[in-house]
């Protein structure tokens, strides 16, 4: 009786083992899936910012060549004030044309990227290294751009 009570229990204790290694793959295993959620999650809100900024800087580039073009101005209105308005909106078109241009390019670096690198620490590595300065230069000419929108806006007035 104590030999069959030994091979039941010697039985039980190997499908326990059997049991844990199968948990400890299936959680590692679980990891790698939720790594992966996380990375792509982290690249669709990258991408999801970069199409924003995007077109709405050609939104407002359109918007202020529609406002140059269709804007009369009375002849006496002083020729410095017609000089700044235009020298402005020159500047203001080609800046969201900067900003419109780098967050495509970024967009389309992220998006091929992101194929390569199936964990959310090798993606973010690389958009630590390689983007996020871009990122912030082009955050940076968007806050200009909208400032000089916001006077072209004053000077048409």
């Amino acid at each position: 009786m104590d030999l069959a009570q030994l091979g039941l229990g010697l039985n039980e204790y190997n499908r326990q083992q059997e049991w844990r290694k199968e948990d400890i793959a299936w959680r590692e295993n679980e990891a790698l899936v939720i790594g992966v959620e996380q990375k792509e999650r982290m690249v669709d809100l990258k991408c999801r910012a970069l199409k924003s900024i995007a077109n709405l800087s050609a939104l407002v580039a359109g918007f202020t060549i529609v406002m140059f073009i269709e804007l009369s101005v009375d002849p006496i209105v002083p020729h410095w004030l017609v000089t700044l308005y235009a020298f402005t909106t020159a500047l203001e078109v080609a800046i969201m044309a900067m900003v419109m241009v780098q967050a495509t390019l970024l967009l389309t670096c992220i998006t091929l990227i992101s194929m390569q690198h199936n964990d959310k620490k090798g993606f973010f590595q690389f958009w630590k290294n390689q983007c996020e300065r871009q990122w912030k230069f082009t955050l940076f000419l968007f806050a200009c751009g909208s400032f000089l929108f916001l006077l072209t806006l004053s000077f048409s007035a």
